[in-house]
């Protein structure tokens, strides 16, 4: 999971490390200066997909 901006960045890198189609899942940018609930709600719309790239072959 990377925060918005970086989604770039990861799909760049992925093949570098062997892994060119490695999926990621993104939130909103920034996180370091949200709350705790704010946190919560991002990881609740992310949830069901980075429970789907954990476990899709």
């Amino acid at each position: 999971m990377v925060t918005e901006p970086f989604v770039a960045v990861a799909e760049r890198f992925a093949p570098t490390v062997g892994a060119p189609d490695y999926p990621c899942a993104a939130v909103p940018h920034p996180i370091s200066s949200v709350g705790d609930d704010e946190l919560r709600k991002y990881a609740a719309r992310v949830a069901d997909e980075v429970a789907d790239l954990l476990t899709t072959p």
